[in-house]
């Protein structure tokens, strides 16, 4: 009986491994579109991206059944389930194969992560630019309306673009 869970949940990881290497490439695609400024690949690259994450979470849910039951078939609570806990309970074999294919699992999703920073400082620095430009190109060299309430000078009124106010 534990050697079906541990076999559904071997072959549940090999779906989440699928799933994660495809994101990772995508990730790493969006990176690359970072790099060139393509805005139009990073937003299509965006899109396949949530389509990834989608299926992820419909595979994480499976998971979570497939350890539920593993807790049920093992007499533990769901949340004590460990991939060394069943790998010792599953045998030589079985337990090998699920601990290579956490093992697995866990480098790609580190992998992901180093990229997903990367591309999160990238396009926060893009933002930080633009925002500077914005900033530059709609203040007013007008003189200052007076000073406020607390004494301090209020803000420079800011330019019309398109006849709407930044």
């Amino acid at each position: 009986m534990i050697a079906s869970a541990v076999t559904q949940i071997i072959s549940n990881l090999a779906d989440q491994i699928r799933i994660y290497e495809h994101l990772l490439g995508l990730t790493r695609m969006q990176a690359e579109a970072l790099a060139r400024r393509d805005a139009q690949g990073v937003h299509a690259i965006l899109q396949e991206i949530e389509i990834g994450m989608l299926e992820r979470g419909k595979c994480e849910f499976r998971r979570a059944q497939l350890l539920d039951q593993a807790a049920r078939v093992i007499g533990v609570a769901p949340d004590e389930v460990t991939a060394t806990k069943l790998a010792q309970l599953a045998g030589l074999q079985l337990g090998q194969q699920l601990m290579s294919a956490a093992a697995h699992l866990k480098h790609v999703m580190s992998e992901l992560d180093t990229v997903v920073s990367r591309n999160k400082a990238t396009l926060e620095f893009e933002l930080a630019i633009v925002d500077h430009v914005v900033q530059a190109m709609t203040v007013t060299n007008e003189p200052l309306a007076g000073y406020g309430r607390s004494g301090t000078e209020v803000e420079r009124p800011r330019m019309r673009i398109l006849d709407a106010q930044v």
